[in-house]
């Protein structure tokens, strides 16, 4: 039997209108069985017709607030996501620490590139290294390329060299960083991006291999202290025993150095210690000490004018020495009070270090 009936009123109409008289609507027709009750169907169609209506609503509701859709939300959340793990993780990674070394050396950086490693560690490693295999080749020809190491280790005193070396080895490091020419740039990029995806890391201690443009591989090793920045703390290859082996020789002349220019400052103030006893010496026969135009000299021999030269009773000291850069000590004094000194290496009053005066005023 066919049914027909309106799709929004659900009113039973003749198969023959063409649309219910009391909503204007085209019919439903449908083939039911007599069981089936057409207010039943009706009402299905009318609900269904109110949810599309409910639905398409909200959707005009959401374009018209400019809410996002699914997929926009989705693409947002996916941008955040990606921004958090390159602002917030990837620094921490010992991945980032190998490619931050590689852009700072390449923007010439050298401030930064060298807070990216551990000189101290690496040196130490080195030289921890050298003396073992220095004890154990000493006595071999192939022991002999450690030669500038023998006199170091013959001392015992190796350990004593970790700071000097470090320090050099920084310094040398961040010079080449800041002046090395782009053509003779060591390490490509490609090399460190193959160096991060070969890095294995156990805990806070990270390994990976990296390859030179002389086809040299260097092992490097980073670590971590507590939840600071990952750093490098040893280096192997070839290349870098050579630097580290230049910076132990300069720190070697360097230490030298600054041992020879102690001594002379030691020698200068021994001297002056001298002069000084052979001047009070002088003043307890004279009543006075020597006048400027006097000078030193009148310690050695009388005094050819003053009337401290009728008591004179020296000589008072068997010479005047030079002081141990080969410049005569500064001696100036009106007879009752004197300077005596000497203005260090570069001869001219004040200065720093080497160069600073030594000595002081009668009263000193």
């Amino acid at each position: 039997m066919a049914l027909v009936f309106c799709t929004r009123c659900g009113h039973r109409l003749s198969t023959t209108a063409p649309k219910c008289p009391s909503s204007g609507a085209p019919p439903y027709a449908a083939r039911l069985s007599p069981s089936i009750n057409a207010p039943t169907v009706a009402g299905e169609s009318r609900r269904g017709l109110a949810d599309e209506k409910s639905r398409n609503a909200a959707r005009q509701i959401s374009a018209a607030r400019g809410l996002p859709g699914p997929r926009i939300f989705g693409a947002v959340l996916l941008v955040l996501a990606v921004a958090g793990w390159w602002l917030f993780y990837l620094p921490s990674t010992p991945s980032w620490a190998v490619y931050s070394l590689y852009r700072d050396v390449k923007n010439h950086d050298g401030a930064a590139a060298q807070e990216l490693i551990d000189f101290r560690k690496v040196t130490k490693g080195f030289i921890d290294t050298a003396v073992m295999q220095h004890e154990a080749r000493e006595a071999t020809p192939e022991g002999q390329d450690e030669a500038a190491f023998s006199e170091i280790f013959a001392r015992g005193i190796a350990g004593l060299m970790v700071g000097p070396i470090s320090d050099t080895l920084r310094s040398r490091f961040a010079q080449w960083v800041d002046n090395h020419e782009d053509a003779k740039y060591p390490i490509g990029l490609g090399p460190v991006l193959e160096a991060v995806v070969r890095l294995h890391r156990q805990g806070s201690t990270a390994f990976t291999q990296l390859t030179n443009d002389k086809g040299e591989t260097l092992q490097v090793k980073l670590t971590r202290e507590n939840v600071g920045d990952w750093r490098i703390t040893s280096v192997n290859g070839s290349s870098i025993r050579e630097a580290m082996r230049e910076s132990m020789e300069d720190a070697g002349a360097n230490q030298s150095k600054n041992a020879t220019a102690k001594a002379k400052r030691v020698k200068a103030q021994a001297d002056i210690s001298q002069i000084k006893i052979a001047l009070d010496r002088y003043y307890l026969d004279a009543g006075s000490y020597p006048t400027t135009d006097q000078g030193l000299k009148a310690l050695v021999a009388a005094p050819g004018t003053g009337d401290q030269a009728k008591d004179w009773g020296g000589p008072y000291i068997e010479f005047i020495p030079l002081d141990p850069w080969g410049h005569q000590y500064v001696y100036q004094s009106d007879g009752k009070e004197y300077l005596l000194k000497s203005y260090g290496a570069d001869g001219v009053e004040g200065g720093e270090g080497e160069n600073a005066d030594i000595g002081g005023t009668s009263s000193d």
